[in-house]
C-alpha cells in the first residue's frame, strides 16, 4: 500500500498505484483472518496471489506498468520539479499555465494518495463486517435446514447403496466377520468411507485454495466487484458446485465399490477364501476350483445370491479331496445361509456415517460455492454504494477536483459521485499531460553538450519533413521562441486577455484555437496575418521579426527548426519520446494537446520518404496545364493524392481487422454455446428437477420476489437512514471486538 501510495503520487503511476493499494488492502483482511483461524499456507496464498495480480494486470492493462516505470524514471533522473514549472509558464491552457497545472494536480495526488489508503482500508473493514454478518444468517439459515437435507440424503445414500452390488460385499464383509467373530472388515469398511468421503476433489481444493480467498477479498473490494473475470470465477465455482452435489453420492458409491471391489479380489476371493479359512492347501485349489466350475460357480460374488447355491456345493464331486470336503462345504453353505438373513438395517451405522459426511460435504460446498462467492458479491455492492456516499458527501475536498474533471462536470452536468478514485484519475491525467508538456517546453530549450554521434533516422526523417511541409506544433514554436528570443506565450483561449505583466514585458501571444495559431495584439484583439501555404505559427514568427526588422521567409524558419533539431539530436529526442507518449495515450486529443497545426494536404512527406521523380515530373505536367501552378505545387497535389490512396488502403485494412475479429468473436461465442448445450444435456435431469421445484413453488417465488422489491424500494427510500444504521452496526461490532 506504501508502494502503491508513492506511485500515485508520481502520477505515471497512479493505475498501478491504486491496483497495489487495493492488493494491500485485501492482503490486509487475509493476514487478520489467517490469525483469527490460526490457519495459512504460504502454497495457497500464493496460488491465489498470483491470479490475483493475474486479473489486476488484465484490468489494468500492460501499459500501466510501463507508465509507472516512466514515473519512477521521471522521480530518480527527471527533470527538477521547479525548472518544470518555469518551463510551463510559457504555454497556457483553460486559464493557467501548464506549470501551475502541474503543481496543483501533483500536490493533489499527494494528498489523496493517503486519503484512497485509508478508504480502501476501511471499505475493508465494513466489507468484512457485512460479510461475517452474511455468513452468521447463512449458517443460521443451512442449520435450520440441516435435518431436512440430512433426512433427505440418508434416503437416498439407502436407496442406491441397497440396489448395488456394493450391497453384496458388504454382506459377505460382515458375514465373513461374524462367522470369525471379529470387526476386521467391518472396521476397514468405515475406514474406507471416511477417507473417500473427506477425498475433496481437484476444483474443490483449488476453490478452497484460491476461488474462496478471493472471493473473501480483491473480487468483492468496492473498486473490483464488477470485475468480468470476479463474475466469470463465481459462476464458474457456483456451476461446479452444483454439479458436485448432483454427483456426490453416486461419486461416493462408485469409489466404495471400487475399494471394496479391490479388496474382495485380494482377500476374499473364491482361492483366497479356501486357502484362509478352509484351510486348502495351494496345490489342490485349482483342481478344486474346476469341480466348482462344473457345479457352475465361478466365484463368490454374485453366486452367492443364488438360492441353489448351498444345493450346488453339496453335489461337487469331492472325491480327491475327502480331507477337506466337510470344512469346505461347512465354511461356504455357512456363508451362503448366513448372509441371505442380513438385513439392511443392520447397516444402519454405516448408512448413517455415510449419510452424515455426505451432508456435511454438500453443506460445505452450498456455503463455499453458492452462498459465498454471491453474498460477498452482494456485500462488495453495498459496499461500494455506501462508500460512495460518504466519500461524496464526508471525504471529498471539491478543490482536489482538477481542471479536466471541473471542465467535464460543466459540460455533462452530473456526473455520478465524486470519490477519491476519480479524483486521482483526473489529476493524474492532467499531471502527466502538464509534465510531457512541460519536458516538451524544456528540451526544446536546451541545447546538446556532448557529441552523441552520428543523428538518428527518426530524427533526420523529421527534420526533412520540417523543410518540407510539415505542419507546424507547439515544439516548433517553442524551439524556434529560445533560439530567436522571440518572449512568446502560447494559449488555448481566444478569449484570452493579456495580463499587466505580458504588456509590460511585451510578450507576443500565440492563440491555438484547436486547428491553427493565431497572432493576439497587447488589447486582446487577434491580428490578421497573411497565412503563407498554411504555415500559420511560422507566418506568426516571420510577422514577430518583421517588427524587428528581420526579414525571414517560412522556408528559413523551417531550415532553422530543422537545424536545431539537426544541431541537437538528443534534446529533440527526449521532445519526441514526449509527443509520442501523449500521442500513444491520448490518441483522440493529441493533436489538441500538442498544438498541432491542421494541413488540408495530409501529404506523405511527414513519412521518412524521398520525392519520387515520376512525382515531380507529373508534379512539371500539372503545373503546365494549370497555366498557373508551378512545379512543386503540382508535386504537392501527386503527394496529396498518393497519401489519400495510402489512408484508403489504411482504413480498408482496418476494417478487414474488424471484420477478422468479429468472425473471431462469432466463433468463440458458437463455442461458448456448444458447452452451454453440452452442459444442459449432461445435467438436464437436474433442469427438470429445477423447473419442476420452480412450477411446484411458483407461488413462493412470487412471494419472494415481491418482497425483494418491497425491500429494495424501501432501501432506495430510507438509503441515508441504512447507511447511518450499517455505520452504527460497524462500530457496535469494532467495540463487541474489541471487548470482547
Amino acid at each position: 500500500m506504501t508502494v502503491g501510495g508513492i506511485l500515485i503520487g508520481t502520477g505515471f503511476g497512479a493505475p498501478l498505484g491504486l491496483g497495489l493499494i487495493t492488493e494491500g488492502g485485501a492482503d490486509l483482511f487475509t493476514a487478520y483472518r489467517a490469525y483469527s483461524k490460526r490457519q495459512f499456507s504460504w502454497l495457497d496464498y500464493g496460488k491465489q496471489k498470483a491470479v490475483s495480480l493475474i486479473i489486476s494486470l488484465i484490468s489494468m492493462g500492460i501499459s500501466s506498468i510501463n507508465n509507472a516505470g516512466k514515473g519512477i524514471q521521471n522521480v530518480v533522473q527527471g527533470v527538477g520539479q521547479e525548472v518544470l514549472e518555469q518551463a510551463g509558464t510559457k504555454v497556457i491552457t483553460d486559464g493557467k499555465t501548464v506549470g501551475q497545472i502541474l503543481v496543483q494536480s501533483g500536490n493533489n495526488l499527494k494528498s489523496l494518495a493517503l486519503k484512497q489508503i485509508g478508504v480502501t482500508i476501511g471499505e475493508n473493514i465494513l466489507k468484512e463486517s457485512l460479510c461475517k454478518v452474511a455468513n452468521i444468517t447463512s449458517n443460521f439459515t443451512l442449520e435450520q435446514f440441516k435435518p431436512h437435507i440430512s433426512a433427505s440424503i440418508q434416503r437416498k445414500v439407502s436407496s442406491k447403496f441397497s440396489e448395488s452390488n456394493l450391497w453384496t460385499l458388504v454382506r459377505k464383509m460382515y458375514t465373513i466377520d461374524s462367522l470369525n467373530k471379529d470387526q476386521k472388515f467391518k472396521e476397514k469398511i468405515n475406514q474406507i468411507v471416511i477417507e473417500i468421503l473427506n477425498r475433496k476433489s481437484f476444483f474443490r481444493k483449488q476453490w478452497e485454495s484460491i476461488g474462496d480467498p478471493l472471493c473473501r477479498g480483491i473480487l468483492s473490494n468496492a473498486n473490483r466487484v464488477n470485475n468480468p473475470a470476479g463474475m466469470g470465477i463465481r459462476i464458474l465455482g457456483t456451476l461446479n458446485g452444483i454439479y458436485q452435489i448432483t454427483v456426490i453420492i453416486d461419486n461416493a458409491h462408485k469409489q466404495l465399490f471400487e475399494k471394496l471391489s479391490q479388496i474382495d479380489q485380494d482377500i476374499l476371493s473364491m482361492e483366497n477364501i479356501l486357502h484362509r479359512y478352509c484351510e486348502v492347501e495351494k496345490k489342490y485349489i485349482n483342481p478344486m476350483m474346476n469341480i466348482f466350475q462344473k457345479q457352475r460357480i465361478s466365484g463368490l460374488g454374485a453366486e452367492l445370491d443364488d438360492p441353489n447355491f448351498a444345493t450346488k456345493i453339496e453335489h461337487a464331486d469331492f472325491t480327491r479331496f475327502e480331507q477337506y470336503e466337510n470344512k469346505v462345504i461347512g465354511f461356504l453353505t455357512s456363508l451362503h445361509r448366513n448372509m441371505s438373513k442380513v438385513e439392511f438395517n443392520e447397516f444402519s451405522q454405516i448408512m448413517k456415517l455415510v449419510s452424515d459426511i455426505i451432508t456435511e460435504q454438500i453443506l460445505g460446498i452450498i456455503e463455499s460455492q453458492l452462498v459465498l462467492p454471491w453474498s460477498s458479491y452482494g456485500m462488495g455492492q453495498l459496499t461500494k454504494v455506501t462508500s460512495e456516499i460518504v466519500q461524496h458527501h464526508i471525504i471529498v475536498d471539491e478543490k482536489q477536483n482538477s481542471n479536466s474533471q471541473n471542465k467535464e462536470n460543466q459540460e455533462k452536468g452530473d456526473n455520478g459521485y465524486n470519490t477519491i478514485k476519480k479524483q486521482i484519475d483526473y489529476n493524474a491525467r492532467d499531471y502527466t499531460i502538464a509534465y510531457s508538456l512541460c519536458e516538451i517546453i524544456h528540451y526544446c530549450q536546451q541545447k546538446d553538450t556532448i557529441y552523441s554521434g552520428p543523428i538518428d533516422q527518426n530524427t533526420k526523417d523529421y527534420a526533412e519533413n520540417v523543410r518540407k511541409d510539415q505542419p507546424v506544433n507547439m515544439s516548433d514554436m517553442m524551439a524556434l521562441n529560445a533560439e530567436l528570443d522571440l518572449n512568446m506565450k502560447i494559449v488555448n483561449d481566444v478569449n484570452y486577455q493579456p495580463t499587466v505583466d505580458d504588456k509590460v514585458n511585451g510578450t507576443h501571444i500565440v492563440v491555438y484555437n484547436g486547428e491553427h495559431f493565431q497572432h493576439m495584439s497587447n488589447d486582446g484583439t487577434i491580428i490578421e496575418i497573411e497565412n503563407e501555404g498554411r504555415n500559420d505559427g511560422y507566418a506568426i514568427i516571420k510577422h514577430i521579426l518583421h517588427g524587428r526588422n528581420i526579414d525571414k521567409s517560412i522556408q528559413d524558419l523551417r531550415n532553422d527548426r530543422a537545424k536545431i533539431i539537426e544541431n541537437n539530436p538528443q534534446q529533440f529526442l527526449r521532445v519526441l519520446n514526449s509527443q509520442q507518449w501523449i500521442e500513444a495515450h491520448y490518441p483522440c486529443q493529441a493533436n489538441t494537446l500538442l498544438m498541432k497545426c491542421s494541413n488540408p494536404y495530409k501529404t506523405i512527406a511527414q513519412l521518412p520518404a524521398p520525392v519520387d521523380t515520376g512525382n515531380q515530373g507529373a508534379g512539371i505536367i500539372i503545373g503546365t496545364v494549370t497555366a498557373g501552378l508551378d512545379a512543386a505545387t503540382g508535386n504537392h497535389i501527386i503527394n496529396a493524392a498518393v497519401a489519400g490512396s495510402v489512408a484508403v488502403g489504411h482504413k480498408i485494412d482496418a476494417q478487414l481487422k474488424r471484420f477478422y475479429s468479429f468472425i473471431g468473436a462469432i466463433i468463440a461465442n458458437i463455442k461458448l454455446i456448444i458447452k452451454v448445450i453440452r452442459w444442459i444435456i449432461a445435467n438436464i435431469k437436474l433442469i427438470i428437477k429445477v423447473i419442476r421445484w420452480i412450477i411446484a413453488n411458483i407461488k413462493l417465488i412470487i412471494k419472494v420476489i415481491r418482497r425483494i422489491i418491497a425491500i429494495v424500494r424501501f432501501i432506495r427510500k430510507h438509503k441515508s437512514s441504512l447507511t447511518l444504521a450499517i455505520l452504527l452496526l460497524l462500530v457496535l461490532i469494532l467495540i463487541y471486538r474489541y471487548c470482547y
